[in-house]
């Protein structure tokens, strides 16, 4: 295999650190420099060195304890991918960081044909989960259109600019982790009756789990499985479309839906949850065992979010429905993450509510009033805190959002066993 030269190498690194991908990530141009600059001069790098020598770790840092190399080259990689797929997908020389190393290698790329790459069995798989990809992303573009073209579209919707400049939302856009925006997604399966297949959605199943003990429960009905690909309703869309519209041109992000969501994406990506309290699914754990709880209202019940204060239980339950006259509760819950990220969940019950709140917290004037009420209550803009909005309105018509419950969340709250 040829060598690839130092000066190569170094012209490689800065186009690497001159492209979008990288342009505002200080922390991954650092860390890129110092891993190419070792490979330039031929040295050998550790987990121990980078630490000390990238993130200005002390000479206790114990690799054991502190994650943090991990993390940061386990994103680096994922930047490079997306630098390579997005701005250089014609370099024929290629910088890659191998899984279980921390020296990079330059290795000669070979520009592949599509028709040779379909030839693949793997490509074919690829092409199938892109399939029920691009039908999921169809579904969203149609009840964006859907949205656009209700009465909602008719409210006045003011661009922000500086809205990201706000404490409640640095921590997360300006951060080096990679942003993912978490999209709730209803739980249908597929059931079969007297040969024919139907994808079903029943109210009391909304998870991997309660579909399991449903089956368990009717053994002798001819449940199939989960449908392989998401379905979203409006309650996640219409979020979607507020947090697009404010922050989309702004920052970088991904979507996942939330049936689909893994919990090793939690340990490296500050998440945004934008959903239904039946769409959370393994975010259910940023709720804590016994700190929030909530109920959906099936069958008759009331929906309500419970809070289990120290020395009080504050109930807010909602009431109406969305075609009339209506209140919802909607939750914006910001917490740590397990490796210094942050996560951040916005759900409700109705679709005007969590578009509704998700609309106030891209608004610049009423995110200055909210830091200012933080600031009254608590002394500062806590960087983690629950938030619960109280929104009324009338035929999915938006009319009021206000601020019921405020409280600050320690940093070392205990969410991650």
């Amino acid at each position: 295999m040829k060598t690839t030269s130092k000066e190569t190498k170094s012209t490689i690194l800065s186009e690497i650190l001159e492209s979008n991908t990288f342009q505002r990530s200080t922390s991954y141009k650092k860390l890129l420099s110092y891993l190419v600059t070792a490979s330039i001069n031929e040295e050998p790098v550790k987990e121990y060195s980078i630490a000390i020598d990238v993130f200005g770790k002390g000479p206790d840092f114990n690799p054991g304890i502190d994650s943090t190399v991990r993390v940061y080259i386990g994103n680096l990689r994922k930047k490079l991918d997306r630098y390579y797929k997005d701005e250089a997908a014609a370099a024929t020389i290629r910088l890659s960081i191998p899984k279980g190393h921390y020296d990079v290698q330059f290795e000669a790329h070979e520009i592949k044909s599509p028709n040779a790459e379909a030839l693949s069995g793997k490509n074919q798989s690829k092409k199938q989960q892109a399939f029920f990809f691009v039908i999921a992303m169809l579904s969203l573009l149609v009840l964006f259109l859907i949205y656009q073209n209700n009465s909602l579209s008719t409210r006045s919707t003011p661009r922000v600019n500086n809205a990201f400049k706000s404490k409640i939302w640095t921590s997360i856009i300006d951060s080096d982790f990679e942003k993912l925006v978490v999209v709730g997604d209803d739980f249908f399966f597929r059931e079969k009756d007297q040969g024919k297949v139907t994808i079903t959605r029943r109210h009391e199943i909304n998870s991997p789990a309660e579909f399991k003990r449903y089956q368990q429960k009717h053994p002798k009905q001819s449940t199939l499985e989960q449908t392989p690909y998401p379905f979203f309703p409006l309650i996640s869309v219409w979020p979607l479309v507020e947090f697009t519209r404010s922050f989309g041109h702004m920052i970088d992000f991904s979507l996942e839906a939330s049936s689909k969501l893994k919990a090793s994406q939690l340990l490296d990506r500050n998440v945004i949850f934008l959903g239904s309290w039946r769409n959370m699914y393994l975010l259910n754990q940023v709720l804590g065992e016994n700190d929030i709880q909530f109920n959906l209202g099936l069958y008759g019940e009331e929906s309500f979010i419970r809070v289990n204060a120290p020395d009080t239980t504050i109930t807010f339950t909602r009431s109406g429905l969305p075609d009339g006259e209506h209140s919802d509760y909607c939750l914006v819950r910001k917490v740590p993450g397990p490796n210094g990220n942050s996560i951040i969940i916005f759900v409700s019950f109705f679709e005007i509510g969590l578009s509704g709140v998700v609309h106030y917290m891209a608004d610049e004037k009423k995110l200055q009033n909210l830091e200012e009420l933080l600031n009254n209550e608590f002394g500062e803009v806590p960087p983690y805190f629950d938030i619960i909005f109280k929104t009324t309105g009338h035929s999915r018509t938006l009319y009021k959002t206000q601020i019921e419950y405020m409280n600050k969340i320690a940093p070392d709250i205990e969410l991650w066993q």
